[in-house]
Parts: structure tokens; C-alpha cells; sequence
């Protein structure tokens, strides 16, 4: 590449300023040194408002510079805590002397006031942690009934927006915890059989379900999980949140029917709710709903009460047995949005003893989400189910039979949907024959009732032949990236995968082989041999079990026409 040679002209000009000296007049120079003065001269006076405005807008910047800073607040901790060795001194009747007292409340004053106002409205990184506030406030009230009084009407009752503000809009647990266990101390140190300080706070907390709940949605496990560490404190904090109506309110919440409006955030999470309206429940007696399988016996007694209670503490109440017992909708509720919850098996479990109407109603709902449900969402509904059909009571025998074989003109049973999915769902088919295999092995009154009725033998024979044949068939072919030298990935979860058919795992195989275990091969043909066919009534009789490890003798079964009464109830 060339380049082009080319002359060019330039001008350059170079500009000269010279200075041209004042001439100065030493008279006039010297008559303004004799004119100056320190006296203040006249100058434009600033308005007053805008005065007061400069002057407020520089103390609070000061005011904010020095809250603000990690001194203030070590400082106003240290002088929290200095009292602590003349307050921690155990004094009888719940009274502090008054000096002491005095200096409490000042304390709580200076305290409460600060924290409320600032400190619980900063970053972690500034105030520290919030656990170490708590002690410095529990320390001046814990023996003193008048500083604890004066901090519930004056720091809580005169702001009552502040129950909301921290339990259901503060988004940080971490500050959260320490405020519950603060509320936990208030109302516990207050309780009183004869009413007042206590019942007035829960009261007051209780009241945010008229308005506040459906407005935050987001948070409402840290309110609800409020109520659940109070009813584990003892059995006088149950008694009285069942004094306070608490069990209906929550269930109303979960219903959507009340005391407020609905909750408006979709996705609200009231597993805390559930486990409350569990434990209260479970401290009630329902042996008024409770009737035997056997006619002019009595029904067996409830072992899946409330642990902690030695006797139930009250009847159950009757707005609750309402909504459990005659309405679906709240077990219907409780199963689809907490079904993997201990609370919630622990319900199911104590209002389904006994009770052939409550269970039916259970077994409807798991078998129909058993049916419908994705296969990867089947898993806690079946460890529902089984848990149902491990409860021994009198009519055990009962939920076996209808879940095996349905309930007459309203659910499929286990081997119905075994026969509608093995084309389509054979993972919701294959986890049906898993649980049925976890029952057999398990249950003693399961596994007499399989052997010693003919059809469920055959259609679990014949649902033992379909897994096999499904787990010895060619599998499916993948991505090419494993066909190499025949290696294949490890097979996926059949409970958790996303998909229609049979994953070859090996929990697959070991299901199989426990089947054949269950239903051998080498069984006895000789029924297949001969022309004589099988008594219809020896399909459809369930046998009865009343805790032992044996059927009853022909002349302790129930006639032909009882069972059928009996199932009938149940559904």
C-alpha cells in the first residue's frame, strides 16, 4: 500500500496582551481602611420558616448519625443489660422490691421505646442479633408483674398495628422468632384461670384473622406457628386456646368461610394451621362419634389422643365436630394441602377410630387422589393410605375391603386403577402394587384377607404377572448418547420421575420379588382343576378382626347379610 506525498501550508499567529496599570489614589485607599469596622453591618435577615426548617432538618440529620451507629446501639445494650444481676435475684410472689422495680420499668421504658421505634427497623449488621434483645428486655419483666403489665397495655394494646406489622408483614424469621418467643413469655407469665391479661393478648392476636390474615398471605406461617409453640408449653395453654374457640377460627380460615375475608395470596401456607387444629383436636373426647363393627359391643378405646394430656380435657366442641364429621370439606382440604405432615396422619388416625363414617370419608378422598393425581405427587397420599389401613380397631377389616375393592357406587379400589393405568400410568399402577405389597407384609388382617378371598387372589395374581412381564420386557429405547456397548443410565425413581412408563429400577425389582413372595407360584391348581365353582358369598364377605392374630371360627363369623349391613355403613 502506497502513500501519497502531499505538501501543506500553515499560519501561525501569536497574540501579546500587555497589562495596563491602574493609577492608584492613595487618598481613596486610606479613606477605606479608616472605614472599616467589627461592628455587625446590615445584612438581609433570613425568614423564620425557612429558618425553622434548616435548623429541624440538621437535628434530625445529627439525631439519625448518632442512632444509627453501632456505638448507640452497643451502648443502649450494655445499659440494658447492667441491671441484670440486681433483677435476677429470685424473689417470692412474683414481686421485685421497689427500687428495684423502679429500675425495671425505666429500663423496659427506655428499652421498648427504642427498639420498636428504631432498633427492630435496622439490618442485622447494625442492631446484631435480635435473640440478645429479647434477653435484655425478659430480664426486667420476668420478675415483675406490674413492668409486664405496663409493657403489654402501653408498648402493645396502645399500638395494636404493631401485632401485624411483626408477625404477618416482617419478612425477616431471623427477627421474627425472637418477637414470638417475647409474646410466648407475655402471655404465659399472665396465664390465670380467672381470666384478663392473658386471654386479652391472645384475644388481640386472634383479631387479626378479621382483617389482617387475608391481606398477608405471604408470612402466615410465622403466625400460625405463633399459636402452635403456645400449645406446646403445657396442658393449661391447650385448655385455653380451646376456651378461646381457636380450633373453629383456624378452620374456618382454611375453608375460606370466616371470621374475615379469604386469604388473597394463592399460595398461602397453612401447614402451621393444620397442626394446631390437629393437637387441639386430638386433646378433645369424640367417643360420642365413635360406634363398633360388632353389634351390642362397645367401641374400643382411642389410643391416638394428644400424648402430653392424660385425659381429654374437654368434649369436642361442637362447631368443630361439625365441620369434621358432617362436612368433607375440611378433611378434603387437609389431605390435598398437608398430606405430608405427621399432624395430619395423627388426625386422620384419631377421628377415623371407630368411626365408620369419618373413615369412609378419608378412604373416598385418598383413593380418589390416588386415581387422579400426577404419578410423582402419588407417594404421600399412599403412606396416607396405608397409615389409615394400619388402624386396628373394629372396623379395620372394612377399610381393607373397600380400598382393595372400592367403595360400592363412589370410588375405584387399589386393583381398579391397577387395571385402568397399566397401559397409560404404569408408575401409578406399579406404586399401587407397592404399597399393596408394604400392606401384606405388615398387616397381619391384610395379608388373611388376600389369601382367603378368592378374587382379590386372582386379581393380585394377575397384577403381580403384569409387573413382571412389564420389568422382563425390552426397555423402552433412549437417547442415543447411552447406547454403547448396551450401557444404559441408572433407571429413575418411579415415585419422583416425571413420566408415563415403567422405569426397570432396582426398588422395582425387589417389589416384584416381594410379591412372588406374597403370592407364590407353586400355589395349589387344584381349584383351577375342578368344575365346582367358588361360592359367591366367600367373594364379598369381610372377615372381621378384633386385634388378634387369627380369623374367627365359622361359628364366631358373622351371617351373610351382616357383613353387607356393615359395609354398607361404612361407605
Amino acid at each position: 500500500m502506497s502513500y501519497r506525498r502531499q505538501k501543506r501550508w500553515w499560519n501561525a499567529y501569536i497574540l501579546f496582551y500587555e497589562r495596563i496599570e491602574p493609577q492608584v489614589d492613595l487618598a481613596e485607599v486610606s479613606k477605606r481602611v479608616l472605614d472599616l469596622t467589627i461592628s455587625r453591618q446590615e445584612r438581609l435577615k433570613m425568614p423564620a420558616a425557612i429558618e425553622r426548617c434548616v435548623r429541624r432538618q440538621n437535628i434530625l440529620f445529627m439525631h439519625e448519625k448518632n442512632q444509627f451507629s453501632p456505638e448507640y446501639f452497643q451502648f443502649m445494650k450494655k445499659f440494658l443489660m447492667c441491671n441484670a444481676p440486681f433483677l435476677s435475684i429470685p424473689c417470692p410472689q412474683d414481686r421485685l422490691p421497689a427500687d428495684a422495680e423502679q429500675m425495671a420499668l425505666i429500663s423496659v421504658e427506655l428499652g421498648s421505646k427504642f427498639l420498636f421505634t428504631v432498633g427492630f427497623h435496622t439490618k442485622k449488621s447494625l442492631r446484631g442479633p435480635a435473640n440478645e434483645w429479647y434477653d435484655a428486655l425478659c430480664i426486667h419483666m420476668r420478675n415483675s408483674k406490674s413492668v409486664r403489665s405496663w409493657f403489654v397495655h402501653n408498648v402493645l394494646f396502645a399500638h395494636t398495628n404493631r401485632f401485624a406489622e411483626y408477625l404477618l408483614e416482617c419478612p425477616s424469621s431471623e427477627l421474627v422468632k425472637p418477637l414470638i418467643r417475647l409474646y410466648l413469655f407475655l402471655v404465659g407469665q399472665a396465664t390465670d384461670p380467672s381470666a384478663t391479661l392473658s386471654d386479652h393478648l391472645l384475644t388481640e392476636i386472634l383479631n387479626l384473622l378479621k382483617k389482617e390474615v387475608s391481606e398477608h398471605g405471604r408470612h402466615l406461617q410465622q403466625y400460625f406457628n405463633l399459636f402452635l409453640l403456645y400449645s406446646n408449653l403445657g396442658t393449661e395453654e391447650k385448655q385455653q386456646l380451646l376456651r378461646l374457640n381457636v380450633p373453629a377460627q383456624f378452620m374456618l380460615v382454611a375453608l375460606d368461610e370466616g371470621p374475615g375475608p379469604a386469604i388473597k395470596y394463592q399460595y398461602a401456607d397453612l401447614s402451621k394451621l393444620f397442626s394446631v387444629v390437629s393437637h387441639l383436636t386430638r386433646c378433645c373426647d369424640v367417643s360420642a362419634k365413635c360406634q363398633s363393627s360388632v353389634n351390642g359391643s362397645s367401641p374400643l378405646a382411642n389410643p391416638h389422643g394428644d400424648p402430653t394430656c392424660c385425659a381429654s380435657l374437654m368434649p369436642i366442641q361442637t362447631q368443630v365436630a361439625d365441620i369434621l364429621y358432617n362436612r368433607s370439606s375440611y378433611v378434603k382440604k387437609v389431605i390435598e394441602d398437608c398430606n405430608n405432615s405427621e399432624d395430619t396422619t395423627k388426625l386422620l388416625r384419631f377421628c377415623s377410630w371407630e368411626n365408620p363414617h369419618f373413615s369412609s370419608t378419608v378412604l373416598s378422598e385418598l383413593l380418589w387422589q390416588v386415581a387422579y393425581s400426577y404419578t410423582y405427587e402419588l407417594k404421600p397420599y399412599l403412606e396416607l393410605l396405608f397409615q389409615m389401613l394400619m388402624l386396628d380397631d373394629s372396623w379395620q377389616n372394612h377399610r381393607i375391603h373397600n380400598a382393595l375393592k372400592g367403595i360400592p357406587d363412589d370410588r375405584d379400589g387399589l386393583f381398579d386403577t391397577i387395571q385402568r393405568s397399566k397401559n397409560h400410568y404404569q408408575k401409578r399402577a406399579y406404586q399401587c402394587i407397592k404399597m399393596m405389597v408394604l400392606l401384606f407384609t405388615h398387616c397381619i388382617p391384610a395379608a388373611q384377607m388376600l389369601q382367603s378371598n378368592g378374587d382379590l387372589k386372582r386379581k393380585w395374581t394377575w397384577a403381580v404377572e403384569w409387573l413382571s412381564d412389564e420389568l422382563e420386557r425390552r426397555p423402552y429405547p433412549g437417547n442415543a448418547q447411552y447406547t454403547y456397548n448396551n450401557w444404559s443410565p441408572p433407571a429413575q425413581s418411579n415415585e419422583t420421575s416425571n413420566g408415563y412408563f415403567l422405569e426397570r429400577s432396582h426398588s422395582a425389582r425387589s417389589t416384584l420379588t416381594r410379591a412372588y413372595e406374597l403370592c407364590p407360584e407353586e400355589e395349589p391348581e387344584e381349584a383351577d382343576l375342578t368344575d365346582e365353582p367358588e361360592s359367591p358369598h366367600h367373594d364379598e364377605q369381610v372377615p372381621m378382626y378384633s386385634g388378634q392374630t387369627q380369623l374367627p371360627t365359622q361359628s364366631q363369623q358373622p351371617t351373610q347379610s351382616q357383613p353387607a349391613t356393615q359395609s354398607q355403613s361404612l361407605t
